[in-house]
């Protein structure tokens, strides 16, 4: 990270971003990464790992929604989830929302990454990663090492993961997805990040491949994350063609269930489908000009 006078910069592929602070609440190695939480001076507080924006309370909102949500909503009864990664709680806490979910396992290979986040970020776990609510289970562990030790199955896996790194990059391989396809119910979905729409086409295209190989039906869409310096895509996963298609009254439906949201509606469902162009061209979709 590049330091200036009370500022937090994260600086990658060529572009930066940073939020203004005023002072550090906690900075230490967990025995994996580097883990520090900065009090910003207009957007609470901040988890950085390795010095990478993790989370940012006021807009967090705009990743944790996005990602889980719009596999939540197309599933038509989602029981049991499974989110890997994800040791600030913010994807939980929205899993939570659902009143037919009765199980979700939370998998965080760091626990410093839980404890801290239960310690100093309230406000984006809201209890769940301190037992208000009995429908989670957390498992401190590596995540591959949990799916094989547990059948599921699962009908929504998330995977909140860090960019790729020593730990995470097995987490964005061809056989991995094909484990959690495996570990998936035949209605399941599975949702991640996947990368930036400006900035790392060359990974884009490689996790869409990878993804392609293990479930029949693989769609891209896009997310407004702050706090990741822009657009970025995400992919949702299916075992069965035309998964990812539904009535908009009946998403309408799904997502009035959920109570108050800040970003996902039914509209911004549809939208988040809705590529561009330009995002066409570099998936493949479309033909050049």
């Amino acid at each position: 990270m590049n330091q200036l006078t009370d500022w937090a910069i994260e600086s990658d592929s060529g572009t930066c971003h940073g939020y203004r602070i005023t002072g550090w609440l906690a900075d230490q190695h967990t025995g994996l990464q580097r883990l520090r939480i900065a009090q910003t001076a207009q957007h609470g507080r901040a988890l950085l790992l390795d010095d990478h924006f993790m989370c940012v309370e006021a807009d967090e909102f705009l990743y944790h929604e996005s990602l889980v949500h719009p596999a939540g909503c197309l599933h038509p009864d989602p029981r049991r989830a499974l989110v890997i990664g994800g040791g600030d709680g913010g994807s939980v806490r929205e899993l939570c929302r659902y009143p037919t979910i009765s199980h979700i396992d939370l998998v965080e290979i760091d626990g410093g990454v839980l404890s801290a986040s239960a310690r100093f970020m309230p406000a984006v776990h809201q209890g769940v990663l301190a037992g208000c609510d009995s429908r989670v289970h957390i498992h401190t562990m590596d995540g591959q090492a949990f799916v094989a030790k547990n059948t599921g199955p699962w009908d929504l896996i998330i995977l909140d993961l860090t960019d790729p790194d020593p730990h995470s990059q097995p987490l964005y391989t061809a056989g991995w997805f094909q484990q959690c396809a495996a570990r998936l119910t035949q209605e399941g979905k599975l949702t991640m990040q996947v990368g930036s729409a400006f900035d790392q086409w060359v990974h884009v295209r490689e996790v869409f491949e990878s993804l392609r190989t293990a479930f029949d039906e693989v769609a891209a869409y896009l997310a407004p994350i702050r706090h990741a310096g822009g657009w970025w895509v995400n992919a949702c996963a299916s075992k069965r063609r035309g998964d990812t298609s539904i009535a908009s009254s009946e998403l309408e439906r799904r997502v009035n269930r959920l109570g108050a949201l800040r970003l996902y509606t039914a509209a911004i469902h549809k939208s988040m489908f809705t590529l561009p162009p330009f995002v066409l061209d570099k998936l493949g979709g479309r033909s050049k000009r």
